[in-house]
């Protein structure tokens, strides 16, 4: 009985509500989590020292205070044994690279971030290589 009056009030409510919470709920978890992790000394130092990961933003044209935001950049967590983070985000067809480091581990980024054009470069003619190698072995090349 109570579970079903339960339902009917969320039903009532809509998703948004739901949703809103759900969202505000994860936020505090991923932030109380964010503070404590890097405290915690794990044994995986030798098994991994970069983390990279992809985070897919809005797909459209966004605007803070009427201005027009024309990148956003994510910065993840340095985890413990972890000495450098790169987190790419999408926002509208574009891609924004954050880049952080340990200062112990790697005290001047600024090299990474130079070289990053051409190791782009390079993927891309990678990509462009293996696409028309592809092709000529399907017989459409």
């Amino acid at each position: 009985m109570a579970n079903a009056a339960a339902k009917d009030h969320v039903e009532l409510l809509g998703p948004t509500p739901l949703h809103d919470w759900t969202q505000l709920a994860g936020q505090m978890m991923f932030g109380a989590a964010m503070g404590i992790l890097p405290r915690i000394p794990l044994t995986l130092g030798s098994l991994y020292n970069v983390i990279l990961s992809n985070v897919p933003g809005p797909q459209h044209q966004m605007y803070f205070l009427g201005c027009a935001v024309n990148a956003m950049y994510a910065l993840g967590p340095i985890l413990a044994g972890a000495g450098l983070n790169i987190t790419v985000m999408s926002l509208n067809g574009k891609l924004g690279v954050g880049i952080i480091s340990r200062s112990d581990v790697l005290p001047d980024l600024w090299g990474i971030v130079e070289l990053l054009p051409a190791a782009l470069d390079e993927l891309v003619q990678c990509t462009d290589l293996s696409r028309s190698n592809h092709r000529a072995d399907a017989g459409t090349g």
